[in-house]
């Protein structure tokens, strides 16, 4: 009879709902909630690439201090005026990037020191600019082996900082601007230099070129 059978030691022994449950509490679970979470991350990254506005230009300032976030959009938007939707994306988007650093030793923390540093040697590998506008332009040019003159060649021995950079002033793209007091005194004693690009194999591009020519004459 059936009932008198031996039952096979590989059939699957029979649970009671609560101990399905806790099965899939302790094995199962788990895991959805990680792949979840996976794919959350995923999708949020995703989403930030795909979302978010490339800038067409940049514009470096390096500087101890840093330029409060409204002289930040003036200056990018005053730029913008002056350039052209290199990535077709229906905006012409210039990109101040802040990089807080002093070439002498007074400033107030090493850390903020030793990442405006990283990221500056970082994106001067990696980013084409059009400008840096610079606090120190001595040491900048000292430090920097890719400063060009002004004219977008390369530097001759013994050219100085005076001579590979110009006064801030004399950004007339820049002039009449409705800046801060503190911002405006800060930037009034800075000047202004070119680097090379990366990307361009003749060490500037033609967009920036143009650019650059249009901020310091301030027509397109």
């Amino acid at each position: 009879m059936a009932s008198d059978r031996i039952p096979s030691r590989d059939a699957p022994e029979c649970k009671t709902f609560r101990q399905k449950w806790q099965h899939f509490m302790d094995y199962i679970f788990p895991w959805c909630v990680g792949l979840g979470i996976l794919a959350a991350v995923a999708v949020w990254l995703l989403a930030d690439a795909l979302g978010t506005e490339k800038p067409d230009y940049r514009i470096g300032f390096v500087c101890a201090q840093t330029l409060a976030d409204e002289t930040v959009e003036q200056l990018e938007q005053a730029a913008a005026q002056y350039g052209a939707d290199l990535n077709r994306d229906g905006r012409v988007i210039v990109e101040l990037d802040q990089y807080p650093l002093s070439y002498t030793d007074d400033y107030e923390s090493p850390y903020t020191q030793m990442a405006g540093v990283s990221a500056l040697s970082s994106d001067l590998r990696d980013v084409d600019f059009v400008c840096f506008i610079v606090e120190n332009p001595e040491k900048f040019v000292q430090s920097c082996d890719t400063v060009l003159t002004l004219q977008g060649g390369q530097p001759t021995v013994g050219q100085t900082a005076g001579e590979l950079t110009v006064p801030w002033g004399a950004l007339a793209a820049f002039a009449g601007l409705d800046l801060n007091e503190t911002d405006a005194a800060l930037l009034q004693g800075c000047r202004v230099a070119i680097t090379s690009e990366p990307s361009a194999s003749t060490g500037r591009t033609a967009e920036d070129i143009s650019l650059w020519q249009a901020l310091l004459t301030g027509q397109n």
